[in-house]
């Protein structure tokens, strides 16, 4: 974005020199006083270059515009976030670590179990009807 605002500075220049230049044209042509050396091609090739330079700088101030926009709305977005993420303090990433954990175990403990309901019930021929891992 810097980038963008220093190239355009430049073309804000030499658009301004170039405007200069042509608004002295128009008083010297108007007043019938053009230099000799200045032909019609080199007032041409000006012109030309002055149109550029106008289209170059619109293009700018509309890439720049558009960047400006989206930066706008992403620190929107960033400060919504901020504000969510402030509810949430260290103790609360504990907590989530602590059930995570007591999660693991649990159901290590259950596999254990099952495994020992599983061996209980073929040594005292009880069926008991325990989900298999794949349902």
């Amino acid at each position: 974005m810097q980038t963008m605002r220093l190239h355009l500075a430049s073309v804000e220049a030499e658009k301004n020199e170039l405007h200069s230049d042509l608004k002295r044209m128009r008083e010297l042509s108007q007043a019938e006083q053009l230099p000799a050396d200045m032909d019609q091609e080199d007032i041409m090739h000006k012109l030309s270059h002055y149109d550029n330079t106008l289209r170059i700088n619109t293009e700018l101030e509309t890439k720049l515009k558009t960047v400006e926009l989206e930066r706008n709305r992403l620190n929107s977005e960033i400060i919504k976030l901020r504000k969510e993420l402030e509810a949430f303090d260290p103790a609360f990433f504990e907590e989530i670590e602590d059930l995570k954990y007591n999660f693991q175990k649990s159901v290590e403990r259950n596999v254990l179990y099952e495994r020992q309901l599983r061996e209980l019930s073929r040594q005292f021929g009880v069926h008991v009807n325990i989900p298999s891992e794949h349902d």
